[in-house]
């Protein structure tokens, strides 16, 4: 707090310019979205999807979840220009969900994890044991840990099931890890 602000005038103002123009691209790209792919209204009612094709929810489905990426964009774009105006390292923004093949390191990755993965791990995860107990403790307690956020985003049945899908993917993951991770496994690949 009491060192002195090492930025310029200048470089104030190239760090304005460009997150400006950077948010401002997000942001009309999020418009684009809701005004011309109808973003929430497909998802308002059952019967466009009941008639869509596998591949077209598919596509649908990563339509949603980029929607949300750049959503997140511009909202936290915002304070992070801020933050870099005022001489400070901001949190990276989330990186790009289409990007992302691997469970574990999306969770650990996404914004939703950044805004409340201190206080899950903190007084949810470690206290339950964690990766530091058995097996079944470290299950009991990563299941937890989503059950809570499942429960802090609303906590509608379509949350439990998102909760419970992704818990699945961490466990699945993690323990094709551990298996793969064997000395004999190694060596038969």
């Amino acid at each position: 707090m009491r060192t002195q602000e090492t930025f310029s005038l200048k470089t104030n103002l190239s760090i304005f310019i460009v997150g400006i123009f950077r948010i401002f691209f997000w942001w009309c790209l999020a418009e684009l979205m809701i005004h011309l792919m109808y973003i929430h209204a497909l998802y308002s009612s059952a019967l466009p999807l009941e008639a869509a094709s596998y591949w077209a929810l598919g596509g649908l489905a990563l339509a949603q979840v980029l929607f949300f990426y750049v959503k997140y964009l511009v909202l936290y774009g915002v304070p992070a220009l801020l933050l870099q105006m005022d001489g400070l390292k901001p949190p990276a923004l989330p990186c790009c969900v289409s990007l992302m093949h691997s469970f574990t390191k999306m969770w650990r990755l996404s914004l939703i994890t950044l805004l409340i993965r201190n206080f899950t791990y903190r007084y949810i995860y470690v206290p339950m044991g964690g990766s530091q107990s058995s097996l079944l403790g470290m299950l009991f307690s990563t299941a937890l840990t989503f059950a809570f956020v499942s429960y802090w985003h609303g906590g509608q049945s379509y949350l439990w099931y998102w909760g419970a899908l992704n818990w699945l993917g961490v466990i699945v993951e993690n323990g094709v890890k551990r298996i793969l991770s064997i000395s004999l496994i190694q060596n038969l690949i």
